[in-house]
């Protein structure tokens, strides 16, 4: 099985996705398969505890490696690496070591005790800190955690064993070959389902992306807010819908590029203020939306009026003359109100904002507030 999955992710990297660390799991693999063949030509007939043979151990320790490095390396986790290097030459260094002298406890479980702290390192980079984990990035974790359970189950009856705390190493041969080598072709199958997922979401990215802006299209933003409110469910949402003053006015003065820079460089701007979890998104010619998971209306309207405001400061590349103002309406989503709702009264408070005059914010009340008759 893990061959079959190094051959697999060698084939993905080469003809689907170009990624580093696809490639980087593909060797891991391959040497996780270098490893149980050593095992099952000298290790298995002599009935001896895994890890025993040098040869083994040490393929065994480079695939624990690279499979965490790739972890490292999708996660964009600039630190570690040198770390990595560091455990593995040491780890190394021990394993050498210690082969020429009689099995003893930590001979026996040196290789499982350090596969536990890597592993673990390993689930907690399968997703960036604040992102809600995807399904195919939960079960990685749950498969990352569970192999950590089997060694830290092997290192303990390796060291009972050896220590005759136990008749014989029997059992800790039964328990840990029966379990790891399953549990490691299930990891393969796992990062092979990373990978598609990732290639998905990149794909998804490009069809949700505005080749403008760079920020969300409609698609993008449904989206992204769909998923949101059924699946986050975050107490608190707000929209923010924003118009740019007078848009036309710009094209038929200063031409279409200019107005093209006009809308990248609004998008910019109002990128530049979202936090964690919140997007924007370009929902029609010159209208942009802001998702504000976790931020009720009163709390966008003292986001979104600094934004305004800072929008007198705005420049334009290559069009110095242009003078950029916007209006905005906000709506808090109420309790079970569809998607469309929201946005249709966030769109209310918008053209209130330029009946009013534009350039300036208006919050949209309750739909229940709204509903009451004058």
């Amino acid at each position: 099985m893990m061959a079959m999955a190094a051959v697999a992710l060698f084939i993905v990297h080469a003809n689907v996705s170009h990624v580093r660390h696809a490639l980087i799991w593909a060797t891991g693999c391959a040497c996780g398969a270098l490893q149980w063949g050593v095992i099952a030509i000298y290790g298995l007939p002599s009935a001896q505890p895994l890890g025993t043979g040098l040869i083994a151990s040490l393929f065994g320790l480079g695939a624990m490696l690279l499979v965490v490095e790739g972890f490292r390396i999708r996660a964009e986790v600039h630190r570690g690496g040198r770390a990595l290097v560091l455990v593995g030459l040491l780890v190394g260094m021990v394993l050498v070591a210690l082969s020429s002298l009689p099995l003893m406890p930590l001979r026996a479980a040196i290789l499982p005790a350090v596969s536990v702290g890597l592993l673990g390192w390993a689930a907690s980079l399968v997703a960036p800190p604040g992102r809600v984990r995807s399904e195919a990035e939960l079960a990685a974790t749950l498969m990352l955690l569970s192999l950590a359970l089997v060694h830290l189950v092997g290192a303990i009856l390796a060291v009972a064993e050896q220590a005759n705390l136990l008749a014989s190493h029997n059992l800790y041969t039964a328990v840990y070959l029966a379990t790891v080598e399953p549990a490691y072709a299930a990891l393969a199958l796992f990062l092979l389902l990373l990978i598609a997922f990732d290639f998905s979401a990149e794909l998804r990215g490009l069809v949700h992306a505005d080749p403008l802006t760079g920020v969300l299209n409609r698609q993008g933003f449904d989206y992204a807010a769909a998923a949101l409110i059924d699946r986050v469910r975050p107490r608190t949402l707000s929209i923010a819908i924003a118009d740019i003053d007078r848009f036309k006015a710009v094209n038929d003065r200063y031409g279409h590029a200019a107005g093209d820079a006009t809308l990248t460089a609004f998008a910019a701007h109002l990128a530049r203020v979202l936090e964690r979890g919140e997007s924007v998104a370009r929902i029609g010619g010159e209208e942009f939306a802001l998702l504000l998971p976790g931020v009720d209306a009163a709390q966008a309207l003292a986001r979104i009026e600094p934004v305004r405001r800072d929008l007198a400061m705005l420049k334009v590349e290559s069009q110095p003359g242009i003078a950029v103002t916007a209006s905005f309406g906000i709506a808090e989503r109420e309790p079970g109100e569809a998607l469309e709702a929201l946005l249709e009264r966030a769109d209310q408070a918008l053209y209130q904002s330029k009946r009013e005059g534009r350039d300036r914010t208006t919050v949209a009340p309750p739909s229940s507030a709204r509903a009451e008759p004058a």
